[in-house]
């Protein structure tokens, strides 16, 4: 493997429109190849496009955004600003 192959866990977010969440997760899963060099993660870029089928893709956006809103109203809560 080269190294230009492996790309920042940011860099290759925004490349591949994979937000940084779900590529957290993969790696938590151990779902995709990964390094940890110097406490960041590096993602090795196979060049394929998207990394999966566009399902995977809109079920993994639908699970983030389920996410996202469960913690905006956890917020709302402690904060007081539930609307």
């Amino acid at each position: 493997m080269e190294n230009t192959k492996w790309m920042p866990l940011l860099d290759y977010a925004a490349t591949k429109g994979i937000s940084l969440s779900t590529l957290r997760r993969r790696i938590k899963a151990n779902k995709i190849q990964y390094e940890l060099r110097g406490g960041k993660y590096y993602i090795f870029d196979d060049g394929q496009y998207p990394i999966e089928d566009p399902q995977k893709t809109i079920s993994d956006l639908k699970e983030e955004i389920a996410d996202l809103k469960t913690y905006v109203k956890f917020l709302e809560e402690k904060t007081g600003t539930a609307q």
